[in-house]
């Protein structure tokens, strides 16, 4: 079948060919200068409001002395900054895995962590920078930890 194809690929090829041979052949057509080669051009950056692809966020947390997290310990994830980012909202609840955000924009977001036992706390992140899964350990005293 692949043969076909090409087969019937390479008469269309020849057909345009013959037909754009012919067109400037007719008689009473002005005759036409060949086009100068194009040169390369570099592809332009996306425009800056352009939307960008979306992120699976998988995040382990760890609390420090804890060999499990209570139940009902949760993270709550808003984004930061214009656009898509200020309406992104997320809560859930962390499992012994740790928490996955799906379909989340590229975009500066907060972090709250809830954790039974602990001060709330608060973790700033760019997933810019996201490369696959990251790890925050809370502390009983001072900001968590990031591990990326």
């Amino acid at each position: 079948m692949k043969y076909v194809c090409g087969r019937g690929f390479a008469l269309c090829l020849a057909l345009a060919q013959l037909t754009g041979v012919h067109a400037s052949k007719r008689p009473g057509a002005e005759p036409t200068e060949p086009l100068p080669p194009s040169e390369p051009t570099e592809m332009a950056p996306p425009p800056a409001d352009a939307p960008k692809p979306a992120l699976d966020v998988r995040i382990a947390v760890v609390a420090e002395g804890m060999d499990r997290l209570p139940s009902n310990s949760r993270v709550e994830l808003q984004g930061e900054g214009p656009g898509a980012c200020k309406s992104l909202k997320r809560d859930q609840m962390i499992q012994a895995d740790g928490v996955l955000f799906r379909d989340l924009a590229v975009c500066k977001v907060k972090l709250r962590l809830f954790i039974t036992g602990f001060d709330t706390k608060a973790v700033l992140l760019d997933l810019a920078n996201y490369k696959g899964r990251l790890k925050i350990t809370v502390k009983e005293e001072g900001p968590p930890t990031v591990t990326w």
